[in-house]
């Protein structure tokens, strides 16, 4: 509106609001007031006559913008927040005196008790100093700052900066490298002088502290993004996922489901003249909790298979087992025998472990604390295992002759456990889990067991057995069966002879095999009279050793055929034998024998053909046929 307008709005002349307009202006203030209500002014027209002014009822939004000749100085949210409560307090104010509603102690109570804050008489007045000095500006929360300091980054800059954290942040960020690589990337963009900026010659695009702030307040409340940024998606799982409750409600009695799973021993022990670390394998009854574990070199079809009867001969048939997607467990070999012992595996999703919780977590109670105690411990994690290390001065953690190559264990390799000492450790911890109370709220594991009076159903060892080597399909020959490089016979063969049956190898005798006709009767067990009784692993570490032994010889082999193929050129090679040649050859004194006949005859004819070859060519016309056959 215009100066009339206002004049008019008011009750006042024109000349009374262009004169408070003027002092207004001169005292670089925000607004005029008329009636206890504020009006903002803008210059619209300045000429010779008199200015003119736009005006506009003052709001609380526009007082929190800063004068024109003050952009510079921009607001970050936290002070934004403090300006905006200090404005509404200052206006507060100027209504409770145009309503004569009491004193200025009085007021001070009511603003503590309407905007939850603290206010003191102190702080009134200096705030209603400091806005009738400096308006708006005067009121902003400028501690902490150095003086022409940004604390405001535009959206790009934002952009970039989480951009930036998202692709590098994770572990750790060094929030100072973030703050010039946002620099380093202002010179591509718009040319900034990044190397006038490296030599303290241009100024800041914004603080350090800026970024800093800046990236935890947009963290602040997105922690399942910070958390799969720094930890990895499967610790987000893990801190962010949505609890299920316990898992143990869904079972009502036992062996209704048995989870298993593998997981590498956080121990190194010494066998067989080398150290190394095994896996554990275990089984767990999803219902109580109780456990079969065992050790193995590495989890395999067969391991599982051994560790399956150990289970079952112990706590009976299960209807049905909670396992993941490995392909020791999806082998043909382990999923042919639970089919015939009528046990249905059911498969977890893919990389989620909370699926077979139970188990995962048997295995986190075995490790972080029975385990965490023994000779060998070498940590959960890749930093645990750096601080075991350290504790080794350098100059020791190579000592081969101490710690085997090996200081990570800070112990001796004759002062490691050894493979019984460790399957021993182990089982120890497993009992003790089983009747745990002080561990567990509530029942221990046997408790909950021995509460469910399910009878248990069992399967003896020779049943057990034969559908344990897998399935394996074959053709009966004159000579028997021929099952892995192997001959077995029976006296039963014949009569099945070029008809085609089923092989399942004895896991504990591999000169044996289970033999089965077309439609899964069993017809017998064959043996193999030239192979001594050994165990399936026995065998499959034979071959192995004869396979790296055949590896190496490889290996020599083709060493030197590579070196035979690359020595030097065959030219040098030639002319360093005819150098040698040449010095060991010894003159000898010549006669020679000449045959003059035999070289003259050489030379004429030599003569001939010259003169054939310089002889002018005659036309067919000037030769006399007479002369040419001879007559005349």
């Amino acid at each position: 509106m215009s100066s009339d307008e206002l004049a008019k709005l008011c009750s006042v002349t024109s000349q009374a609001v262009r004169a408070k307009t003027k002092k207004a202006s001169e005292d670089k203030a925000e607004f005029v007031e008329f009636g206890g209500v504020k009006y903002s002014f803008a210059l619209v027209r300045k000429g010779r006559g008199r200015p003119a002014y736009e005006y506009e009822e003052f709001v609380l939004e526009r007082a929190i913008e800063l004068p024109s000749e003050r952009k510079e100085m921009q607001l970050d949210t936290e002070q934004k927040t403090k300006l905006d409560m200090k404005l509404r307090i200052i206006h507060a104010y100027s209504d409770w005196k145009r309503l004569k509603k009491g004193n200025v102690k009085e007021f001070v109570a009511w603003v503590c008790e309407e905007f939850n804050t603290h206010y003191t008489q102190k702080m009134h007045f200096d705030w209603q100093r400091e806005y009738k000095k400096g308006g708006a500006y005067a009121l902003v929360d400028k501690r902490g700052r150095k003086a022409g300091e940004v604390v405001a980054l535009d959206d790009e800059q934002k952009q970039f900066l989480v951009s930036m954290f998202r692709a590098f942040g994770a572990g750790e960020m060094n929030f100072k490298q973030l703050w010039e690589e946002l620099h380093h990337e202002w010179e591509r963009r718009k040319g900034f002088d990044f190397s006038g900026w490296k030599l303290g010659r241009v100024r800041n695009l914004c603080d350090y502290g800026v970024v800093k702030r800046f990236i935890e307040n947009y963290y602040k409340n997105r922690v399942i993004e910070y958390d799969m940024i720094t930890k990895g998606e499967d610790a987000n799982k893990s801190y962010n996922q949505p609890a299920m409750g316990n898992r143990r409600e869904q079972w009502v009695r036992k062996n209704q489901c048995w989870e298993i799973d593998s997981t590498p021993a956080d121990v190194i022990i010494y066998h067989e003249n080398r150290q190394m670390r095994p896996d554990i394998l275990a089984i767990r009854d999803a219902y109580s909790g109780r456990c079969v574990a065992m050790l193995a070199e590495k989890s395999n079809a067969l391991s599982i298979i051994r560790l399956l009867w150990r289970a079952i001969s112990e706590f009976g048939m299960p209807e049905f087992i909670k396992g993941d997607n490995g392909r020791d467990y999806v082998s043909k070999q382990f999923q042919g025998l639970l089919e015939h012992l009528g046990i249905r595996y059911d498969r977890a999703i893919a990389f989620a472990g909370d699926e077979k919780g139970v188990v995962e977590r048997g295995f986190r109670t075995v490790q972080h604390s029975y385990m965490r105690v023994l000779a060998g411990f070498i940590g959960h994690n890749v930093a645990h295992r750096q601080k075991i290390e350290q504790q080794t001065a350098k100059k020791n953690r190579k000592a081969k002759d101490i710690y085997g190559g090996n200081a990570m264990t800070q112990t001796p390799s004759d002062q490691l456990l050894s493979w019984e000492d460790f399957e021993a450790r182990l089982q120890e911890a497993v009992l003790l889990w089983e009747i745990d109370k002080k561990r567990r709220s509530g029942q221990s594991p046997l408790e909950l067991w021995n509460l469910c009076t399910e009878p248990l159903r069992k399967i003896s060892y020779e049943s057990f057995l034969i559908y344990a080597g897998g399935y394996t399909k074959r053709s009966v020959q004159k000579d028997g069966i021929h099952f892995e490089n192997r001959r077995y016979i029976a006296s039963v063969l014949p009569k099945y002879h070029k008809q085609d049956v089923y092989v399942s190898e004895n896991i504990d005798n591999i000169a044996e095999v289970f033999v089965f006709d077309e439609h899964g009767a069993f017809i017998g067990v064959c043996e193999d009279a030239q192979v001594s009784s050994m165990t399936k692993e026995d065998f499959v570490r034979v071959k192995k050793e004869f396979s790296k032994e055949v590896s190496g010889i490889r290996k020599e082999i083709d060493s030197d055929k590579l070196s035979m193929r690359t020595r030097s050129s065959a030219k040098v090679d030639l002319a360093r034998a005819k150098e040698v040649f040449a010095e060991e050859l010894k003159p000898v004194g010549e006669v020679v024998v000449q045959d003059v006949k035999l070289e003259r005859d050489v030379k004429t004819s030599r003569t001939t053909n010259n003169m054939k070859r310089v002889m002018p060519k005659v036309k067919d016309e000037d030769i006399d046929p007479f002369l040419a056959y001879g007559v005349g």
